[in-house]
């Protein structure tokens, strides 16, 4: 985490001289601060969805008393994570040229933009549905789940995959 907070750092550097001479010095200071509110509403974001998979954790773990159980869904882990976060930047993505539409007051554009994110974000659920409960074994075996809880783990995989059109509207 520290190496990436540096590299952002340097990176940032590079950029921060263009940036400011395009969008002047207040304009800067706009960005500068809008950007530190979304990066502070980012980390919100990954510690719920953290939290999220802790919740699961505590509730299998209280109600079904089998650490098999438990294991498997912390072996889900990381593939829950990995969706979620992609569509995040999907989604991340389409605000950023919502955002462009009202701050340019056209109103079109943010009714064509709209209609054209929700159905591709619906789409995309049903696709990664579909996909993800068909497939939700082959991925836990290429990332090397264990035999012992591979079935309950498949299991809950299956179940989350089954929430991915609504979690991705």
């Amino acid at each position: 985490l520290a190496i990436a907070t540096a590299v952002v750092k340097v990176i940032g550097a590079f950029y921060k001289i263009p940036l400011e001479e395009a969008i002047g010095t207040v304009g800067y200071g706009y960005f500068t601060t809008a950007y530190d509110i979304y990066a502070v509403l980012l980390m919100i974001s990954n510690m719920l969805q953290l939290l999220y998979n802790a919740a699961d954790l505590i509730v299998v773990g209280q109600f079904s008393g089998s650490e098999t159980a438990v294991a498997a869904v912390g072996a889900t882990g990381s593939l829950c994570n990995l969706i979620v976060n992609f569509f995040l930047g999907i989604r991340t993505g389409a605000n950023v040229v919502m955002s462009n539409a009202v701050g340019a007051k056209d109103e079109k554009r943010q009714s064509d933009i709209l209609h054209t994110a929700m159905p591709i974000a619906l789409i995309g659920g049903i696709i990664v549905c579909v996909l993800g409960f068909l497939f939700a074994k082959p991925l836990l075996v290429l990332t090397k789940t264990p035999d012992d809880i591979l079935e309950f783990a498949t299991r809950y995989l299956q179940i989350y995959f089954l929430g991915a059109p609504a979690q991705f509207v």
